[in-house]
């Protein structure tokens, strides 16, 4: 039987997804202001920075002091909304999208599409070393026709390595809608929502491993596409 804290902690984290989404959605997309603007316009804290590789991608700004750096990256995939669904609900794809995750560690597979996982993180760099490990819960759920991958973490009673700074997820994952082309073919509006707090140690190496780690989020939805549209 799944632990009750869990199923709460996967009912918040996918109501949050959601709720972070639809804020997301409705932003008019907007060019970033020239050098004199004070401030990006934002919408409901949003603000789009640009597409890179057929995915518009949005940058959350809050008001407040927070550690998340937040992130939405939307896009096609021309393929089913099953396939995609099928390929994203085995955490062990996430090598597909994400070529900095070095290791994924199977904790505890607690029924009902909920899963533990360990995630470690490090840098491709040769000359330095940096990483990041994350415990994150991995739920899924369908509402009428949004397929939803929810990530978030939770506290788990592992110590923390002095070597490898522990990172946390807020509300993140996916969502998979089906839409209709001119041709009758059913493909997939993909969006994929980031919100992670890198933790900050006293080493050089913090900005170079941010840079390359958020980098990499929003496009995910390209680094999924291209696998699974290689051969079709």
């Amino acid at each position: 039987m799944v632990h009750v804290d869990f199923k709460t902690l996967s009912n918040t984290c996918a109501a949050d997804v959601l709720a972070e989404v639809h804020n997301a959605t409705n932003l008019v997309q907007k060019q970033k202001p020239d050098k004199t603007t004070p401030e990006p316009p934002v919408v409901n804290g949003w603000v789009f920075e640009n597409t890179e590789r057929g995915v518009a991608i949005l940058q959350k700004y809050s008001q407040n002091t927070t550690p998340y750096q937040s992130w939405l990256g939307k896009g096609l995939i021309k393929a089913t909304p099953e396939k995609v669904w099928q390929t994203i609900i085995n955490p062990y794809s996430r090598h597909i999208y994400d070529d900095m995750l070095k290791e994924l560690t199977l904790i505890n597979d607690l029924g009902d599409g909920m899963k533990l996982l360990r995630l470690f993180y490090s840098t491709n760099q040769v000359l330095r070393k940096d990483c990041r490990e994350f415990y994150v819960l991995q739920a899924q759920r369908v509402c009428e026709n949004k397929r939803i991958l929810t990530v978030c973490s939770f506290d788990h009673p592992e110590p923390e390595s002095k070597d490898c700074p522990r990172g946390k997820f807020a509300a993140s994952g996916w969502i998979v809608e089906p839409i209709v082309s001119k041709n009758s073919n059913t493909y997939s509006i993909v969006t994929y929502l980031s919100q992670i707090d890198l933790s900050h140690p006293n080493t050089s190496g913090i900005q170079l491993f941010d840079d390359e780690f958020i980098s990499r989020q929003p496009v995910a939805i390209a680094e999924l596409r291209d696998y699974l549209t290689a051969f079709t």
